[in-house]
């Protein structure tokens, strides 16, 4: 608890207090997002829980191929391996935390059934135990106590902090994410029950980026920096002097580049209700590389649904506009027509034209 409890000697830089006003600004616009994207949600929901298992997979390095990745995340696969069911439980997790996340309750009891969701039918995980001098009568005696009764006590610290309204949330959250790593309190999988930790407190704050953005996606793009800023954080924990205004930081930049990704997505998600869906994509087709995939259409229309991207690739190839190359997951397509026949009814209007009329 040594990140917690010595809060009031951070200063915060100009610099982040910006971040800080301009995150806040974003944060004020979720029930705008919410009521746009209201429609898709269902869709919206179960694209991101698959995006977040699949970047969590990445940063745990799973031994698992391609093709089993894909059935875990898209079908709910039976897992044949620990890996396998370590992935399966991770979904079950992320489909969980989108539908109740404001309901999870920061105690011993929830934290230890997070921990034992995570790794069930993996490994076994309890809390950890200290060997500590205990007097008994006149004497002094060694005795191995759990590690439950520290985290009850941290649990309860952090929830005062939080009451309080004195500390700003990403910054309580991160010192509280410091210390979680930093205290041990079981005997495996701190790492992990301690990112989840972190994804879930910003989410139930109601930083609702996680409805719409994969955060652990944006973890992975700057892994080493934020495992750096983890190690320096980590640093000088046991003195009380630990430095953890650049894993904030890191944090707040996550969270202002999800939300400036949604801002992004939302206007394109307006231009996109104004037409039809299918000659949307037939348009980007068009603007794509001649030799082009299935997931470069999804990156341009993350809310359309996959039938629909397949009924557009269908009436293309029908329409001899396209055609397949290979099978499977690796797939790609190949536009055969020139640009003035691939779109005839998009007309480039030139200006002497109409000076002219």
């Amino acid at each position: 608890m040594k990140c917690l409890t010595n809060m009031e000697r951070i200063t915060l830089s100009t610099e982040i207090v910006m971040d800080m006003i301009k995150l806040y600004q974003y944060k004020g616009k979720d029930f705008y997002y919410q009521d746009i994207l209201k429609s898709d949600m269902d869709y919206i929901t179960k694209e991101t829980v698959e995006r977040e298992t699949f970047f969590m997979s990445k940063i745990l390095k799973l031994d698992i191929t391609e093709n089993r990745l894909r059935l875990i995340i898209k079908k709910s696969s039976e897992p044949k391996t620990k890996d396998e069911q370590l992935l399966f439980n991770i979904k079950e997790i992320f489909s969980f935390l989108q539908l109740k996340v404001y309901d999870f309750e920061l105690n011993s009891n929830e934290v230890f059934s997070l921990a034992k969701m995570i790794f069930k039918n993996v490994k076994e995980v309890s809390f950890a135990y200290e060997v500590k001098e205990v007097q008994i009568n006149l004497l002094r005696e060694k005795q191995r106590i759990s590690k439950r009764k520290n985290l009850e006590e941290f649990m309860e610290l952090y929830s005062r902090k939080l009451r309080s309204n004195d500390y700003e949330l990403t910054q309580l959250i991160t010192n509280f994410y410091v210390d979680f790593l930093n205290l041990k309190v079981f005997n495996d999988g701190n790492e992990l029950v301690g990112i989840l930790l972190l994804y879930i407190l910003l989410f139930r704050e109601r930083f609702n980026m996680f409805k719409y953005m994969s955060f652990f996606e944006m973890v992975i793009e700057r892994e080493e920096s934020f495992n750096k800023a983890i190690l320096q954080a980590n640093f000088n924990w046991e003195e009380g002097y630990s430095q953890t205004t650049p894993l904030n930081k890191m944090v707040i930049q996550i969270l202002l580049d999800g939300y400036s990704k949604i801002d992004s997505m939302i206007h394109e998600y307006e231009f996109e209700s104004q037409l039809n869906k299918s000659d949307n994509i037939e348009n980007t087709i068009y603007k794509l590389p001649q030799v082009f995939t299935k997931d470069e259409i999804r990156i341009k229309h993350p809310y359309v649904s996959e039938s629909t991207i397949n009924r557009t690739l269908q009436r293309l190839r029908d329409e001899n506009k396209i055609r397949p190359n290979g099978t499977g997951r690796s797939a790609t397509w190949i536009r055969l027509v020139e640009q003035e026949k691939f779109n005839p009814h998009f007309k480039q209007i030139d200006l002497f034209e109409i000076t002219n009329d």
